[in-house]
């Protein structure tokens, strides 16, 4: 069956080929009416099509060919962006078949193709293709949301919507409502670029933090759907995976952007009214993890040694600012108070509904180190009762 199936896709021409391929890999990924030995022949079968017919990178022989040149590459784009956006009409598997065949033709360890799906994405949010963006979502959760791969994928997106063209970011408002799941892998990913400083810089620095633009576009979503920073532990990811998949732990994009809201005084004199009104909508947000997150066993929505991270990337930044002969000048001192009270808000918060999980004697061991704030000594007062 493998040579047959290999010469009826040669004697086709690109992108025909890719079609049909798409097919075969489908039934081959989607068979479970088969024994365990022939499953993974089917998988090895389906890695071959997908190497060879699908992104065209080795021949017959299996020797490398050249890259796809732009014309064929955007075929290759055209031909998956309809597949999975009709592949309700194609399978009968549902949400675990797609994500089974799109898993395949996406590993995190091809950079080319990493590099293709970023344009697949792109065009996916342009045109609603709301499978393909579940199929991502499900993807960047399982790889991890704060990998390299999910990391390069955010960053692919920003330069399309709001670098190369920032009047398409409108595309992106009912993201939220569309691909939830999506959209809140997209967050955590995103979260992780921005004020990811040097602590001993104290000049701003402007491509260390978001563009007013993007910063506009996460606060709208955050501040209209409060579930969403919850998407990723509430959607029941074992009933999207293949066979035998093991759904990996959820990460949530709360520490990621308290981090920009708790550490924006110290860097930015622009755009603060827009991150009070992002710390708002967060701490909003997390005052209903009772709510998305009823039973106390499933509420792992915040890390303590995430936010014992940013606990420690803020009393290195803020004793630099302390030691500095600048500190008097340009508001600093209250600038650090303002930090440290959002720091303090957003622990209160966390620590109140019982949505953080991990050592929480570790983290009040570190809080205990920053420097003095009327609110943070009265959330650690309170700790005792709260733990």
């Amino acid at each position: 069956m493998s040579s047959d199936t290999k010469q009826a896709l040669r004697n086709l021409k690109f992108p025909c080929c890719v079609k049909e391929a798409l097919s075969r890999i489908e039934q081959l990924c989607t068979s479970n009416a088969v024994p365990n030995v022939g499953r993974i022949q089917n998988c090895n079968l389906a890695m071959e099509l997908i190497t060879e017919f699908v992104f065209c990178e080795i021949d017959r022989r299996g020797e490398k060919k050249k890259k796809l040149n732009h014309i064929q590459e955007m075929q290759l784009v055209e031909v998956l962006s309809d597949y999975f956006a009709f592949s309700h009409n194609i399978t009968a598997g549902g949400d675990a078949a797609r994500n089974t065949v799109f898993m395949s033709l996406f590993p995190h360890t091809c950079v080319e193709r990493c590099q293709l799906l970023v344009k697949l994405v792109s065009i996916a949010v342009c045109t609603n293709n709301i499978p393909l963006l579940s199929a991502t979502g499900v993807l960047m959760q399982q790889i991890g949301c704060t990998s390299k791969f999910s990391v390069e994928l955010a960053k692919g997106l920003i330069n399309d919507y709001f670098i190369l063209l920032p009047n398409a970011s409108n595309k992106l408002r009912d993201l939220p409502c569309k691909a939830p799941l999506f959209t809140a892998n997209f967050l955590t990913a995103l979260s992780e670029i921005y004020f990811d400083i040097d602590p001993e810089s104290l000049v701003e620095c402007p491509t260390a933090v978001p563009s007013s633009s993007l910063l506009n576009i996460i606060t709208e979503w955050v501040s209209d759907n409060n579930s969403l920073c919850y998407a990723a532990l509430t959607n029941n990811l074992l009933l999207s995976l293949p066979m035998g998949g093991i759904p990996m732990p959820a990460v949530t994009p709360f520490v990621g952007l308290f981090k920009w809201c708790v550490l924006a005084p110290l860097y930015v004199d622009e755009h603060d009214l827009i991150y009070s009104k992002l710390h708002l909508a967060l701490l909003e947000s997390l005052l209903e993890a009772e709510v998305f997150c009823p039973s106390p066993s499933q509420r792992n929505v915040i890390s303590v040694q995430h936010v014992t991270a940013l606990v420690k990337l803020c009393n290195n930044k803020i004793e630099r600012i302390l030691q500095s002969p600048k500190i008097d000048s340009n508001g600093l001192r209250s600038r650090v108070q303002l930090c440290l009270e959002r720091l303090a808000q957003f622990v209160q918060v966390a620590l109140h509904t019982n949505s953080i999980y991990g050592s929480k004697q570790d983290l009040i061991a570190r809080l205990k180190t920053l420097p003095k704030n009327r609110l943070l000594r009265i959330t650690l007062s309170r700790h005792k009762e709260i733990i």
